[in-house]
């Protein structure tokens, strides 16, 4: 499959960011 080069600093920082999302999504109510 075809996948756009991403740097690995870039994948990191989305991966952290959609991770703590969750998380506060989880602990907290929506407001």
């Amino acid at each position: 499959y075809c996948v756009i080069p991403y740097l690995p600093g870039d994948v990191i920082k989305i991966a952290l960011a959609s991770l703590l999302t969750i998380q506060l999504d989880k602990r907290m109510p929506k407001i």
